[in-house]
């Protein structure tokens, strides 16, 4: 009867610790969960005789102690630590953004330019993304923030390959500089199907 108790104490206390809200409500719900966690062991060493698993109770609440401590301490010195941590994501994110500007600019000829967009821009994102996760530092929000970044690496190299492959069907010109097109000559106009190199040999 008191194991099931227990078990059910746990459960609550879960839920607890992944509804929040905030930090400091996680750091009480963890730190009662270990506490829990003793009394179940207490429980299983009267059932079993052996008094050796209280040697790891003492343990558990020796960790308990020094792990509320060592969040409490954290969460004072959180702050300027986020805002560092914010700051250089967000900085760094702005100028590989920056960068992706640039090239679009500079870059001669469009594949070039697509290439500076679908990567930098998405890093950049992808980093100024993260500094909001941080910021906001709760579980809801930086499900989102992930869902979000995988969504951006998941989509645009897909987009970019649509754009790419329509750019080069309608005839864009390579820059002038450009020393290969691996494509030239694979590609039908009419059925818009590539012929691979094995392909080529084979019917040599």
């Amino acid at each position: 009867m008191i194991l099931p108790i227990l078990s059910l104490s746990v459960l609550l206390v879960a839920f607890r610790f992944f509804k929040g809200p905030g930090v400091v409500n996680r750091v009480i719900a963890l730190d009662l969960l270990i506490t829990v966690g003793i009394g179940i062991i207490t429980i299983y060493s009267i059932q079993t005789g052996q008094s050796t698993f209280l040697d790891d109770g003492m343990i558990l609440a020796l960790i308990a102690f020094l792990g509320t401590v060592a969040f409490s301490y954290y969460l004072e010195k959180r702050k300027k630590m986020i805002d560092i941590i914010i700051m250089i994501l967000a900085t760094i994110g702005s100028l590989v953004v920056l960068v992706a500007a640039i090239g679009i600019v500079r870059m001669p000829d469009f594949y070039l330019r697509l290439s500076v967009t679908i990567k930098a821009a998405t890093l950049g994102v992808g980093l100024i993304l993260a500094s909001a996760a941080v910021f906001f530092f709760d579980l809801s929000i930086t499900t989102k923030v992930f869902a979000i970044i995988f969504f951006l690496v998941l989509t645009a190299p897909v987009a970019g390959h649509m754009i790419g492959r329509t750019a080069y069907f309608t005839g864009t010109k390579l820059w002038k500089g450009s020393i290969m097109d691996d494509l030239e000559g694979m590609y039908d106009k009419e059925t818009h199907k590539l012929n691979s190199d094995d392909n080529d040999k084979s019917r040599d």
